[in-house]
Order: structure tokens, then C-alpha cells, then sequence
């Protein structure tokens, strides 16, 4: 039986104990009645003492300036909030997340608090870490669904084309195996929307879902982010090591996403875990068991790569055993209006009205990028008309020209660029960085057009900061982006969200 670690209302398992230890900042925890009843090393290190000294007391105590009891009582997360902590003669920086933790019924149990530090360097080495700890408290957060609640989560699946439900179905079937699968499609189909669908369909559903972006991970770190490592592994490992994310997968369901970038020495070692189910850290000279389910994705052609050299073929038999195909939005027949109401859904605006032309033009358009793109192609079309009246106009230029209609913005003058300053002090009644256009009637109203990627995505952060004044969850949500994604291009943008 899983050890528990617990009191009367939260209860930590060893999987969620592994998550925080592997965490590469501090966290702590209390309850309702201020109690400390978990903090990790690099917490404590940072108020000069060791874990245990801090708990059983109340944080009042070991932290006098805590806004515990505030945000207990509150109920609202205070996120991303800097502060400045003198350390000797240096200024340290820091980022602080204070989180009210519920339980399913969504009553207040506690409290975890996150502290990063910034460090000398700088807020471009930052954002990594704080989807980490997103991701981790998601997962701790998150209340347990009953089966029959997760059975009816295949509506997140949107479609009614004959090629989607079939793949909806022979997931189903999938969801109640424990035998690898292999999620095949291109980029933007939804590989990861199924892999996180099987999982919660499984009987692995309690248990943690570990996703892992192979193509995004250092090749210099696959080996520690994948298998983890004991202490002194290496110069500037954690004092205590590090779980690697195969560990952490103990219980649920591990997810390989573009699986056909791993490097071929990483391969091997993947293997010899799928055979053994013994996976053992850098420097360690034991293995720990590893229960997990694999399901795997890949865009890439993996026959291709085993005649080239690129892929093992005796990997490729081992996660090869269950294969889901995801068709192309160009394959599904009629879904394209379905997923272009269920985009509008989600803005929230029930004033936003989609003209009959512009849906005629999205079928007519081949998606490369499927429905990630389509997606995007509804959020940049919605913020384009205010969230209003979606027309032609309002389409990304890469649809307008590839089905053959005018570009709104031909007839516009170069734009004019400010400084990062100029955008926080000057007063403004359009977007920086654009120039407003007018439709050929004369009734049209003003729409302010950009014409590069990074204008759209500036003029796209402003609006959604205006219409939530400046607040970033909603503006997130109205972009169908994280709040970390949102805060790098604010920052990025040179904008300020308390200017809104």
C-alpha cells in the first residue's frame, strides 16, 4: 500500500512528494489553521534553516510577513509577485506564488506558497522553471474525477466527421489497455489533447500524468531530466538529486511526445527501462521500480528514420504495440464549422458573430497547420473585429492570400515602431506598432492591421489586457494561452499590465 503523508483534510502521496522534492525551487505548505506541514530544501535554505525545523509550527512564526492568513481568506492566488531580499551586501531577486488549495468541493484546505529566484540571470532563464511549477501544482491541485465524470470528457475531443469519431472510438478501447500506444499525426491534429484524453480515460486515471516535449529538452540534460540523478552527479546538480520525469510517472501514465527526436543514445536507455521497468539515476547504483504506462507521439515518419539510422528498430517495436492515427483537418469532413463554434465558445463573447463568407473561405483553405492553426486563425480573426462582427477582412493574410482574396492591409503605410519606453508613457487609442485601416465602405469602422507576426501578437497581448483591464488570467484565457506565456510577451512587448 502506498505510504500516506497526511492530516485531517490534504493528503500527500509519495508521487506528490516526489513532484515537489524534484522541484528546482522552494515550496511549502499549510493548512487552514496556518500549520506548516511540508516544506523542501531549497525553500528552507532560502529562511537559513532545514525542513524539519519548520514543521508543526504556524508560518506566522517561522515567516512573520506572510500573506498566508490574506490569501486563505481571500481565496484569490497572488502570482508572480516580485520582491527584493537583501542577502549579505547583494539585493537578491525573487518571484513569490501564494495559492489558496482546494479540495473537490472547492472549500479552502490550505495553502502552498512558491518561491523562485531570479538570480543574476535575469528573467529570460525563468519562464522554464515557472511552467515546471505549474505544471506540478496542476497536478497536485487538480481534484479527482470519478469515472463516469471522466468518461464524458470525450466532448473535449471537438468533431462529428466520420474520421474523427472513429478515432474518438478506437481510443476508448485503447484508454482501457495498459499496452504502449503510439499517437501518430502532423503537427497541430491533437496528438497531446488524445494522450491526455486516454490517460484520464484509464484505469491509471488517479495516478500522474508526465508529459515530456522530447525535442525540447537540452541534449546535454535528456539523460538527468529523463532518469533523474543521484547526489553529486555532476557540478551543480540539487545536494539531495533529482527525480528524473520517468520516476514521477510511477502509478500513471507517461507521455513521449515527439518521441523521433530523442537521440539515439537516449534511446537505448529507454529501452532497457520499457524491459526492465527498473529505472536508475545518473550515479546511482541502484534502480527504483517504474510502473507506468507509455504513450507515445511523433509527427515524423519513424519506418523512414529506422532504413536511415535514426531511430532503433527495437524501440520502435516496443512503443509500437497500440497505434492511433490522428487524421488531418482537411481529412475530417464538415468538422472545420463545428471546431470554428467551438473556438467562438471559448472567448466568452456571445456578441461575436462569424459572417457565412468567412467560413466559406476557412473550407477552402488546406490547414497545414490544422487545427492548432485554425485555432489561432479564430483568435487573431476574433481580435481583429473587436469581438464583434468576424468578416473576410479580419482573417489572418496568409488564409487571405492562399484562397485568393485581398489583403486588408496592402494599402497600408510602413508602421511606425516605439521604443519600449514610448510604449509605457505615451498615451495611446490603438495599439502601438499599428496603423489604422479603413474598410472600402464608407460605414467601415477603423481596424488597426498588423503586418508581421510579432505586431499581430503585440497588438493581440493589448487588446486582451484592455478588454480584461489588465487583468492577466482573463487576458490569458481570451488568448487560449498559460499566464506564463502571457507574461513573457508583456515583457517581451515592453508593456505593463497595471496600465490597463
Amino acid at each position: 500500500m502506498t505510504k500516506q503523508y497526511a492530516n485531517d483534510n490534504f493528503v500527500f502521496d509519495k508521487t506528490t512528494l516526489a513532484i515537489l522534492e524534484s522541484l528546482p525551487f522552494g515550496v511549502y505548505y499549510c493548512d487552514v489553521n496556518l500549520v506548516i506541514h511540508y516544506m523542501n530544501q531549497p525553500y528552507a535554505d532560502h529562511l537559513g534553516i532545514q525542513p524539519g525545523d519548520a514543521l508543526g509550527r504556524k508560518v506566522t512564526d517561522v515567516l512573520p510577513s506572510t500573506r498566508a492568513p490574506i490569501v486563505i481568506k481571500s481565496g484569490t492566488a497572488e502570482l508572480y509577485n516580485e520582491c527584493s531580499v537583501l542577502r549579505g551586501r547583494e539585493n537578491q531577486r525573487i518571484l513569490v506564488n501564494r495559492i489558496p488549495l482546494r479540495n473537490d468541493r472547492r472549500e479552502i484546505i490550505g495553502f502552498i506558497s512558491q518561491l523562485i529566484s531570479v538570480g543574476k540571470e535575469g528573467w529570460n532563464t525563468l519562464w522554464d522553471k515557472i511552467e515546471q511549477a505549474e505544471h506540478a501544482l496542476q497536478r497536485i491541485q487538480a481534484p479527482l474525477k470519478e469515472p463516469a465524470e471522466v468518461a464524458s470528457d470525450s466532448h473535449l475531443i471537438v468533431g462529428e466527421s466520420p474520421q474523427i469519431l472513429r478515432c474518438i472510438e478506437l481510443a476508448k478501447f485503447l484508454a482501457e489497455t495498459n499496452e504502449p500506444v503510439l499517437i501518430t499525426g502532423a503537427t497541430g491534429v491533437g496528438k497531446e489533447l488524445f494522450a491526455n484524453w486516454l490517460h484520464r480515460c484509464s484505469p491509471r486515471m488517479h495516478g500522474p500524468l508526465i508529459c515530456i516535449n522530447c525535442a525540447s529538452i537540452s541534449r546535454d540534460f535528456v539523460a538527468s531530466e529523463l532518469f533523474g540523478y543521484a547526489p553529486g552527479a555532476f557540478t551543480g546538480a540539487m545536494r539531495g538529486g533529482k527525480a528524473g520525469l520517468i520516476e514521477l510517472a510511477t502509478g500513471g501514465t507517461l507521455f513521449l511526445d515527439e518521441i523521433g527526436d530523442l537521440p539515439l543514445d537516449s534511446q537505448g536507455a529507454l529501452l532497457r527501462v520499457l524491459e526492465t521497468r527498473q529505472v536508475q539515476r545518473l550515479n546511482a547504483t541502484k534502480g527504483k521500480h517504474a510502473d507506468f504506462r507509455l504513450v507515445s507521439a511523433t509527427n515524423r515518419d519513424l519506418l523512414g528514420m529506422l532504413n536511415e539510422g535514426l531511430f532503433r528498430e527495437d524501440l520502435y517495436y516496443r512503443i509500437n504495440a497500440l497505434q492511433l492515427h490522428i487524421p488531418r483537418l482537411q481529412e475530417r469532413d464538415g468538422d472545420i464549422p463545428v471546431l470554428v463554434q467551438h473556438f467562438k465558445a471559448r472567448f466568452g463573447k456571445p456578441e461575436l458573430f462569424v459572417d457565412n463568407d468567412v467560413l466559406a473561405l476557412l473550407e477552402q483553405y488546406p490547414w497545414p497547420g490544422n487545427v492548432r492553426e485554425l485555432r489561432n486563425a479564430m483568435t487573431y480573426a476574433a481580435v481583429q473585429s473587436r469581438y464583434g462582427h468576424i468578416r473576410p477582412l479580419h482573417l489572418p493574410p496568409a488564409i487571405l492570400a492562399a484562397t485568393g482574396k485581398p489583403q486588408a492591409d496592402n494599402r497600408v503605410p510602413p508602421p511606425e515602431f516605439h521604443t519600449q519606453n514610448s510604449l509605457r508613457t505615451e498615451q495611446q487609442t490603438s495599439p502601438p506598432c499599428f496603423s489604422p485601416i479603413t474598410d472600402s465602405s464608407p460605414d467601415a469602422p477603423k481596424i488597426p492591421v498588423p503586418r508581421s507576426l510579432a505586431e499581430h501578437e503585440c497588438h493581440a497581448v493589448t487588446t486582451a489586457l484592455r478588454e480584461s483591464n489588465g487583468n492577466v488570467t482573463k487576458a490569458a484565457k481570451l488568448l487560449s494561452v498559460s499566464r506564463t506565456t502571457l507574461y513573457k510577451k508583456i515583457v517581451s512587448f515592453g508593456l505593463n499590465r497595471h496600465d490597463f
